[in-house]
């Protein structure tokens, strides 16, 4: 039980929501919850008809344990038992909102929730552009840019899919860490589903992405330089001695990477490392930590990384002078 609690917690009202939104509703052997934007449904053994407070559930199942346990409902409360443990939470009789799932359309790959990972934190916090705030999945390709870097993952996704996933969407997949087998897209929403018939509905960004697919042309390995992890860790060591800590500027010169010229400074010289131009140091960190290939030395153009063995191309802008 407290596993399926689990699963579906993640669509439960917040503070602020609508309080009805803070329970799930449990009815016709299925708990679902709903926050407005994202739904979760999933299959339970209970034959009972509840809307119970989620988070005083959740704990009293946790409280169970791998007690055997008794769960009923009286006119008013839900009561769980196990043993000599008993508690008892109140029911409400406020309307539930009905979510229903989408019809079954398209089957995802095994690898869609490993390239979501990939892809989020490349997804922009950004709402003066709503559309970056979320994944663009067409084409069979998964899309998301943070206004620095723009990158793509050549997913296996079914080309006829075309929607913007958000972000909230994204990390709700991520953390249910189950993969969906299949999904079915409206124009307002998509509905991921599961092997065992749970389902997630989630509302979909209905601005459209613009037309990036022609910035990544020519994006491809030859001279690229390779990647390797010791490169990030001394990268990493130079951040504590820039000036800006919110803005960490790296400056590449051939091998060496330097932070400003200042009272406070480092520098370091990389093995087979060649690059130049400036750039932010966590947007950096951001795309060496999935390129296997590089281009520093195109700056100030965007400079290409590759990744994925092959699968995920990108750009990253480095700053301006």
């Amino acid at each position: 039980m407290l596993e399926t609690l689990n699963f579906v917690k993640g669509a439960v009202g917040k503070k602020g929501a609508a309080p009805i939104l803070s329970h799930f509703h449990i009815k016709g052997g299925r708990i679902l919850a709903t926050n407005g934007n994202i739904t979760i449904s999933a299959p339970t053994d209970l034959s009972i008809e509840a809307k119970v407070p989620a988070s005083r559930f959740i704990q009293a199942m946790r409280s169970v344990g791998k007690k055997e346990y008794e769960i009923k409902t009286t006119q008013k409360n839900l009561i769980v038992k196990a043993g000599s443990f008993r508690v008892q939470l109140p029911l409400t009789t406020i309307a539930f909102p009905e979510v229903e799932p989408g019809d079954y359309n398209y089957e995802l790959p095994e690898t869609f929730l490993a390239h979501l990972a990939v892809a989020l934190p490349f997804i922009a916090d950004d709402p003066s552009r709503p559309w970056a705030c979320g994944l663009s999945i067409k084409g069979g390709c998964i899309y998301a840019t943070d206004n620095t870097s723009l990158i793509q993952i050549m997913a296996d996704i079914h080309t006829d899919l075309a929607f913007v996933l958000p972000i909230y969407a994204v990390e709700e997949l991520i953390r249910m860490k189950t993969v969906p087998g299949s999904v079915s897209v409206d124009e307002c929403s998509a509905t991921f589903h599961y092997s065992d018939t749970s389902w997630f509905r989630t509302n979909l960004f209905t601005q459209p992405w613009p037309d990036l697919d022609k910035h990544l042309e020519g994006v491809e390995v030859p001279d690229y330089m390779h990647i390797q992890l010791e490169m990030i860790a001394e990268i990493k060591n130079l951040i504590p001695f820039c000036d800006d800590s919110n803005k960490p500027t790296l400056h590449f010169n051939g091998s060496t990477v330097a932070t400003d010229d200042g009272p406070t400074k480092a520098s370091v010289k990389l093995t087979g490392f060649d690059g130049t131009g400036m750039y932010n140091a966590h947007h950096l960190l951001r795309v060496l930590a999935v390129a296997e290939f590089a281009n520093f030395t195109v700056y100030p153009k965007g400079v290409p990384f590759m990744g994925l063995n092959g699968l995920l191309k990108g750009l990253l802008t480095g700053v301006r002078k």
